[in-house]
């Protein structure tokens, strides 16, 4: 399909009227404000993104996660998060040149922006072979896509649909740009997967520019791009082990994010309140302008019966990619940033009939264009900031302390909404889920198993410091844990608190005691034992216990020093193994569960020499021993011995 077409000249005929002349300068000026302002907006957007001096939530991930990937480490089983691996490849090469800079991530995010708004201006001018068309369709994708202040996933997806597009547009049916095509529409799914509404489109375009009988090898080359991006992305998965972590927290926790347990749409409970807070509200008035240019351009464009092909396919694109937009947990603005593209194609495809059309009509769309940009730009786009682009590296006296007092190997614990200091100061959280957010939020993702992961990841790991920005209210069992190791503190800004952290008292249980395998013993704290007690001494501690399967009974725990030759107790302590959660109230498979310290007295007349500290359970309505197993669910014993207490002589 051939659909070059001459642009006409913008003056006017030599001959024509004074009046003529006069509305033909009018519209000339309206078209150079419009543009310049444009322009000028653009301009100033990109420089807030540059002068930025802080990292927003998901932009501190996305760094984070870049930073993990650079260091050795791997995203999915390091840090957590359910999106796909596209925007952390993609931050990489700028965390590489830039460092652990906000600098870095501020140029990512004007890099993806700006590809964004190239990308559409290409795939117009191939369309329509007119540069006034690659003109209005960048400037359009550009002026939205700087309202984006980090990296943003839709706006990068959105990037490498419009690529793939565009290729299979020049392939003209060859195989290999066609291949190339799939390739780079797979990079996007693998960005952020509510592209995959858009994979008709992109097959409607590939057949519209590609020659009936090279069709089928056309979409053969084009499937198999689509699976060589597939295979690479599954080879660098496999071979590093993290398949089952990829799987759960991309695909199943996407899933999750978009339909209930029930299979329903995942805010349909609720979809009045979404749609009238953040379409009303936020989303509509932004798109409203692009909205109506684009409804007109396309009724304009029918009754010229001007390419309705490629009309009727962009319309496919405009419908496909709102729907897709809509998939998500809630109607925000940044995810409507997939429709841009179609509807800015929209109005690319127009601009030739409109340059055709009489001077009135010209004067009248480029100055309702003048006041869309006008008003977009007085509501979304910030003004130009006193010092920009910001080129310093962000170093505040936060992380110059962690910097200071913890080394390049060890981990911290941080939460809240502050993976950002991990990035800045180049150091790992002692758990792979830094942040809390959508995390603990139980209708959007499996928070028990979240829950889960976090704490046994937390025990396994000493930190170097503790940086808390707000109590973990909605986790209880975190808050006890932190608390139990909290030191002093160390550090403190009118945000952050650092403490120290001292687990000296923690003895974790090379090989868990499996009690009956529904619960297991994973280790114990005894808080300022010294080598040795003397007689008369009370001995503080905590147990920590691992759901192993649901408990089938109420069990009290027995925690004794024995005799020398374990006939005879000389100090014990029954109870609850927790407080306020009785053993039938475990219900999470694989559950750590802190017990609350207590207390064992010894004898004012205890004999020096060593004395066995064990540990057991027992059913509280019969009294009847829940057996410590091994392995092969063999009964090893009664109880589970956990260290040997040395009385001294010389008290």
């Amino acid at each position: 399909m051939n659909n070059e077409q001459a642009e006409p000249p913008i003056a006017p005929p030599a001959d024509v009227t004074l009046p003529t002349r006069l509305s033909h300068t009018i519209f000339q000026l309206l078209l150079i404000v419009t543009v310049g302002y444009a322009v000028l907006q653009i301009v100033t957007g990109t420089g807030y993104v540059l002068q930025q001096d802080g990292l927003e939530v998901d932009a501190g991930l996305f760094a984070e996660g870049a930073r993990i990937q650079l260091n050795g480490g791997l995203i999915y089983r390091d840090l957590y998060d359910n999106k796909p691996p596209g925007i952390f490849f993609s931050l990489m090469p700028f965390v590489a040149a830039f460092g652990n800079t906000t600098l870095a991530i501020n140029l990512a995010t004007v890099f993806i922006n700006g590809a964004f708004g190239l990308s559409i201006a290409v795939l117009a001018y191939l369309i329509t072979r007119s540069h006034w068309s690659g003109l209005a369709a960048g400037l359009i994708a550009l002026l939205y896509s700087v309202t984006s202040i980090k990296p943003e996933t839709t706006i990068l997806m959105s990037t490498f649909s419009v690529a793939a597009i565009s290729c299979a547009v020049v392939a003209r049916g060859r195989p290999l740009w066609l291949l190339l095509s799939g390739l780079i529409y797979m990079a996007g799914f693998f960005t952020k997967q509510p592209v995959v509404l858009e994979l008709p489109v992109l097959v409607l375009f590939a057949a519209l520019y590609t020659p009936r009988k090279q069709r089928l090898s056309a979409f053969v080359a084009l499937i198999a791009g689509m699976l060589l991006t597939t295979d690479l992305l599954l080879s660098w998965v496999i071979a590093n082990g993290i398949l089952g972590d990829f799987w759960r927290n991309v695909y199943t926790a996407a899933q999750r994010y978009v339909f209930t347990s029930s299979g329903a749409w995942h805010f349909s409970s609720d979809a009045a309140g979404v749609f009238e807070h953040n379409m009303l509200r936020d989303t509509l008035p932004r798109f409203f302008p692009l909205l109506l240019f684009g409804l007109l351009a396309a009724i304009g464009l029918w009754r010229a019966n001007h390419n309705r092909k490629v009309l009727l396919v962009t319309l496919v694109w405009a419908a496909s990619s709102l729907s897709a937009a809509m998939m998500g947990i809630s109607m925000k603005f940044l995810y409507y940033m997939q429709v841009v593209p179609a509807l800015a194609l929209l109005v690319a495809l127009s601009i030739p009939q409109f340059r055709r059309a009489r001077l009135p009509v010209q004067i009248a769309f480029t100055g309702l264009a003048l006041l869309a940009v006008i008003r977009y730009s007085d509501r979304f786009i910030f003004p130009v900031p006193d010092n920009w682009p910001g080129w310093t590296p962000y170093h505040s006296e936060v992380v110059t302390f962690i910097e200071e007092n913890s080394q390049p190997d060890e981990c911290l614990w941080t939460w809240g909404y502050i993976n950002s200091l991990n990035y800045w100061a180049a150091r790992n959280s002692c758990a792979s889920a830094p942040y809390e957010g959508p995390l603990m939020v139980g209708s959007l993702f499996s928070t028990e198993s979240n829950r889960i992961q976090y704490m046994q990841e937390m025990i396994d790991r000493d930190p170097a410091l503790l940086i808390d920005e707000r109590a973990w209210g909605y986790f209880p069992e975190l808050q006890k844990y932190a608390d139990r190791y909290r030191g002093a503190i160390v550090f403190q800004t009118d945000r952050y608190t650092i403490y120290n952290v001292d687990r000296s008292s923690w003895h974790a249980l090379e090989t868990p005691a499996n009690f009956g395998g529904e619960v297991a013993l994973i280790g114990y704290d005894i808080f300022g034992a010294p080598a040795e007690v003397c007689p008369g001494d009370r001995l503080e501690l905590a147990l920590t216990w691992q759901q192993l399967s649901r408990p089938t009974h109420e069990y009290q725990v027995f925690v004794q020093v024995l005799t020398p030759d374990e006939q005879a107790k000389i100090a014990g302590y029954d109870g609850v193994p927790v407080r306020r959660r009785p053993t039938y109230t475990w219900v999470n498979t694989g559950e750590v569960i802190l017990g609350e310290p207590f207390e064992l007295a010894l004898p004012e007349h205890a004999e020096a020499g060593t004395y066995p500290l064990v540990v057991g359970l027992y059913e509280v309505e019969t009294a009847q021993i829940l057996p410590v197993v091994d392995a092969q669910t063999r009964t090893t014993g009664n109880y589970a011995r956990l260290q040997d207490i040395r009385i001294a002589d010389d008290c």
